[in-house]
């Protein structure tokens, strides 16, 4: 996916001028203008959604639950579904593409959790706690993360 304003000036970048562009963890390119290079290449990236950019103007800013459902369904806390295929890629490694192909494509192995639905979630392994996502999300989750899965 293709970012359409620089990371340093947050102004468009036309793909007819020349520019630079970063490629984020999650496939998305964030471009700069060739003349905001220098201070491009000094960017931290964003706490929440990891993009280098000097004001992250497209983080969304609140976290979202996504089911992957595979057999062994696993919940992932993140910024965007992209950043949740990510982690989920990370944590199941060469075995995504295989996944993938017997769900019937990523759009059949993920959804992203609406925040009023509910579940049951074992903090400790013991004690059950049915609550919303929204709720699960804001009690146990700081930064995009492998959240629980269906085995433990």
């Amino acid at each position: 996916m293709l970012e359409r304003k620089c990371g340093v000036c947050n102004e468009e970048v036309p793909v007819t001028h020349e520019q630079i562009g970063r490629h984020e963890n999650d496939g998305v390119i964030t471009p700069y203008h060739m003349g905001c290079e220098y201070e491009a290449n000094r960017l931290e990236p964003c706490e929440k959604c990891g993009h280098h950019r000097k004001n992250c103007s497209n983080c969304k800013g609140e976290l979202k639950m996504f089911k992957f459902d595979s057999g062994v369904d696993h919940w992932i806390v993140a910024y965007t579904k992209a950043q949740a295929i990510n982690l989920y890629k990370d944590l199941v490694g060469d075995a995504y593409e295989e996944i993938v192909e017997c769900e019937g494509g990523e759009d059949n192995l993920v959804t992203e959790c609406d925040d009023n639905d509910t579940m049951n979630y074992y903090h400790d392994g013991v004690t059950c706690e049915t609550e919303t996502y929204r709720n699960l999300i804001n009690k146990y989750c700081t930064k995009p993360d492998h959240f629980a899965c269906s085995e433990f």
